[in-house]
């Protein structure tokens, strides 16, 4: 990760830990917040600008689930070119999935359908 990404991360108080994932142009490292939260911060880099649009909508159609159970919770996201580059990297910030995903889906569910009952 180019220092860049890394000052504007020190900036919004998130620090990266560990890479875990790596296809292409596309890295999710765990990190963590100012206040010792784990998140997942995924980067995708070498965007031209077609592609770089294309992923900040697709940011903004998360953002709009935000508060929905069932959608992992998008934190902050941030779009940056480094000085003298042509190519955009993108990056999201998502809340931290110990368990496996479709588990932490079906245990959303039970907890969404409970609190139906409840209220």
């Amino acid at each position: 990760m180019n220092q860049d990404i890394l000052s504007e991360l020190d900036k919004l108080g998130y620090s990266v830990s560990t890479q875990i994932y790596n296809s292409g142009n596309t890295y999710v490292y765990q990190g963590l917040c100012k206040d010792s939260t784990l998140v997942a911060i995924k980067l995708l880099t070498g965007l031209g600008d077609a592609a770089y649009a294309k992923a900040y909508s697709e940011c903004e159609i998360q953002l709009r689930f935000n508060y929905h159970s069932r959608v992992v919770q998008v934190l902050n996201s941030f779009g940056l070119r480094s000085s003298g580059q042509q190519l955009w990297s993108f990056v999201i910030i998502l809340e931290w999935l110990e368990k496996d995903i479709q588990k932490e889906i079906t245990y959303r569910k039970v907890g969404d359908f409970l609190l139906n009952i409840l209220l």
